[in-house]
């Protein structure tokens, strides 16, 4: 390139490299054709790299939302892990291994346990609560989850302060600040990592178009069955009834098919859009052998580029300048016969990987990174063009250190869309051919330092540690079941207690303060629940006739099994009332399949007894409630054995379905192992 080409007759070859997002094939490539074609630059070829398909994305458009979650969950970990490199200085080499003990060995894991707390605590605590939850009696509630959850979160801010203190004196004697930088990326990453998890749980599995086809499937059916149920409805008198099930049916039905809808548009916006640009960059940091396959599909490219022309422009724009940029600092594919230009279009090099990523992949500064592919290469031009307001990419901000670092000067272009659009900005196209035809070559000193090995996955002991964590984590689950379980068993048999001895008062009281009078009662009976298997339920309304003011009293039967159960024997009352009653709603003539005891009839001169305080305390002296006998007592062991078992079966699954998998995400390891020793990876180098 000591000569300019001729760009409007013959450039040389062109390779576009994308950067985060979603691309099609050759969608890139054709833009950056047509926009050279509008400034009049006739390159000799144009090509891309399209990693987004070139790639195989390990998970992020298939189904297994397992697979997609553990994709996340080690990406994220493994570039939070990555550390800055130890110094030449035996202080310094200590004190890294110090910082990263704590890291591995308590900060990972406390942020890890709080998270699981958070999600997990108030599911156990709830099964706990399940079965007292019927009874009107104090239970403990979920103060201890927010205790334990500020008590570890405490502990984790100290341990914070300590990594960061051991960075201060390692910045003191390093005389910088990129152990601090390091640290601040870690702990961003790692509160990162569980927002990314838990947004993406809902929309991990393809639940909404699974609902979407059960519902294409059943819906025909189940409608033609709800018609037959309207039309023969006013046959049994039951026609309101029907009516307002059908239309509860219907709104479920949409708001199912609705929820499902949003489901998958989220699925689609979630995991093309925002997870995919995270994992992008995280994969690329936190995963040498994805970055190894990336690389070198890049590299066979330029072997095609290199047959046809030792002369290559590339244009790359946010992660694909890092893609680039990587490729020209380290890989093996470049002569040094070669010749190139490297137009980089907002990228994030000095603001963000530099800063947070120091010596990982690149020099410490983007001086010695273009001093270093500039002595790689016959002649080497490096154009960085930048909007003012990109968020992303920004001026390299070393004078000289380039060919050119221009900013656009689109003050009023928006900040949302200020990275995007790069590839057809005439702006842009603008500065790209004028640098193109001034751009002087980076100057050639001696190599700098730079070690090509310093890109290591997490160090095999981390994994260890992690694994190891993760392993006592099970027999701690088996503990929390246990515990759970007894909770549940004594707050169940506490407030069952205090229930019925709240109720043994209440009669005590009626007996002693009551006021007897009659009441009239009216009953009927619906049937409820599974058509095929109905459940007979009696409605009772208690009315006083000496208490002309009062609203009378209505009861379902179902809430007779639980407080009225224990003031009257609501079967024999039911079958006195309709022994001898006064009709109160005929049935009509066309109703008939309509059962006689669903017409509601009255009974009138019924004893009654009632406290003045309490309107719904009364009681039946005619009709008490059965004693608790040998075989009730029976059968209420029989029930506590039952639910205990539920709940431990329920807390299992949570503990294990849910609080280890989180627990092994959220250190970076796959959510269930699948052999012994499958956590360790030993460390790879580039």
């Amino acid at each position: 390139m000591s000569r300019s080409p001729a760009w409007d007759r013959q450039a040389p070859p062109f390779l576009a490299i994308h950067g985060v997002g979603a691309h099609q094939p050759h969608q890139i490539e054709q833009m950056l054709r047509a926009a050279l074609r509008r400034v009049r630059i006739i390159p000799d070829d144009v090509t891309e790299l399209n990693w987004d398909w070139s790639q195989d994305r390990h998970g992020l458009s298939a189904a297994d939302g397992v697979r997609l979650l553990e994709l996340a969950a080690a990406s994220i970990s493994n570039a939070a892990a990555l550390p800055q490199p130890a110094g030449d200085r035996r202080s310094d080499q200590w004190l890294l291994a110090v910082s990263e003990r704590v890291y591995h060995g308590v900060f990972r894991i406390l942020i890890a346990t709080a998270l699981v707390l958070l999600i997990v605590g108030p599911m156990l605590q709830g099964l706990v609560l399940l079965p007292s939850s019927g009874f009107e009696a104090a239970t403990p509630g979920f103060r201890w989850v927010w205790r334990a959850m500020l008590w570890v979160s405490r502990t984790a801010g100290l341990v914070f302060a300590l990594l960061l203190a051991l960075d201060l004196v390692r910045g003191a004697i390093a005389r910088n600040t990129e152990a601090l930088r390091v640290t601040f990326r870690r702990g961003a990453l790692l509160f990162l990592q569980p927002f990314v998890l838990l947004l993406t749980v809902p929309v991990s599995a393809e639940l909404g178009s699974w609902v979407l086809a059960a519902i294409r499937v059943i819906g025909p059916v189940a409608i033609g069955l709800l018609v037959v149920n309207l039309i023969v409805s006013p046959l049994y008198g039951v026609t309101e009834e029907v009516t307002l099930s059908a239309g509860r049916t219907l709104a479920y039905a949409v708001a199912i098919a609705t929820v499902a809808a949003l489901q998958i548009l989220a699925r689609r916006f979630w995991i093309g859009g925002p997870l995919k640009i995270v994992l992008d960059i995280a994969l690329y940091m936190g995963s040498p052998k994805y970055r190894t396959e990336l690389q070198g599909k890049l590299d066979a490219q330029v072997r095609n580029l290199q047959l046809r022309s030792s002369e290559i422009v590339i244009v790359a724009h946010s992660l694909g300048s890092i893609i680039a940029i990587d490729s020209l600092v380290n890989s093996p594919v470049w002569r040094e016969t070669d010749s190139v230009r490297l137009i980089t279009l907002g990228s994030p090099i000095r603001r963000f990987f530099i800063r947070f990523f120091p010596q990982y992949l690149f020099p410490p500064s983007v001086r010695e990174t273009a001093r270093l592919a500039a002595t790689r290469l016959r002649e080497f031009s490096w154009i960085n063009i930048h909007r003012p307001l990109d968020y992303v990419g920004t001026s390299l901000g070393d004078a000289g250190a380039l060919s050119a670092d221009r900013s656009t000067g689109q003050f009023r272009r928006r900040v949302l869309s200020s990275h995007s659009g790069y590839w057809n900005d005439d702006v842009v196209l603008g500065l790209l051919k004028n640098e193109l035809n001034d751009a002087r070559p980076v100057d050639r000193p001696a190599p700098p330092r730079h070690r090509a090995s310093s890109y290591v996955t997490p160090h095999a002991t981390e994994a260890t540690a992690a694994a190891h964590v993760s392993r006592l984590a099970y027999p701690a689950g088996l503990a929390a079941v246990v515990l759970a379980t007894a909770f549940a068993a004594t707050t169940f048999e506490r407030s069952r207690t205090i229930w019925y001895a709240g109720i043994d008062a209440e009669i005590t009281e009626l007996q002693r303060e009551g006021i007897s009078t009659v009441a009239d009662v009216t009953h009927h009976e619906t049937q409820e629940g599974d058509p095929e298997y109905p459940i007979t339920v009696h409605h009772f309304v208690f009315r006083v006739p000496g208490r002309p003011g009062e609203a009378p009293l209505q009861m379902r039967e179902a809430d007779s099994r639980g407080r009225y159960v224990r003031l009257f024997d609501a079967e024999v009352l039911a079958a006195y009332v309709r022994a001898d009653c006064l009709s109160v709603e005929p049935i009509p003539s066309w109703q008939i399949l309509r059962a006689r005891a669903t017409a509601p009839c009255r009974r009138s001169a019924i004893p009654f007894v009632y406290s003045p305080s309490r309107p719904d305390s009364f009681l039946l002296p005619t009709f008490p409630a059965r004693s608790t006998g040998r075989a009730d007592r029976v059968f209420e062991t029989i029930w506590m054995v039952v639910l205990s078992g539920l709940i431990s079966l329920l807390s299992f699954l949570v503990v294990f379905a849910a609080g280890v998998p989180l627990l092994r995400l959220f250190l970076g390891l796959k959510a269930w192992p699948l052999e012994t020793g499958a956590e360790v990876t030993p460390p790879q180098r580039t």
